[in-house]
């Protein structure tokens, strides 16, 4: 199964360096669309098949599966800049904390 891989994942974020990181502490009120792109990336990713995306918390990817298929409800949540944020964190700590756990372990 060919799809997103944990390196793709952490390449995309690469290229914001630590703004996702420092957003909520350091982005300007109404500033939060800086992350825009970063966002609808990462919902097409999460939303496609692959071996690395089977692994992940399924909270991630039926989120950016709903998303993407338009759901209102989802829609209406994920329109929220704090919401897109929060999730943009949260995932980069998964990211992060699953790239120790492969080392560890």
């Amino acid at each position: 199964m060919q799809g997103p891989t944990q390196e793709d994942y952490e390449r995309l974020f690469a290229l914001y360096g630590d703004a996702v990181d420092t957003a909520y502490r350091d982005m300007p009120e109404g500033e939060s669309g800086h992350f825009d792109l970063l966002f609808e990336q990462l919902m097409t990713l999460l939303a496609r098949g692959s071996a690395f995306n089977a692994t992940i918390h399924r909270d991630f990817t039926s989120a950016a599966e709903l998303y993407k298929i338009g759901d209102p409800l989802t829609l209406k949540r994920l329109t929220d800049p704090d919401n897109r944020l929060f999730i943009l964190s949260d995932f980069k700590d998964y990211l992060f904390l699953t790239r120790k756990l492969r080392r560890a372990g």
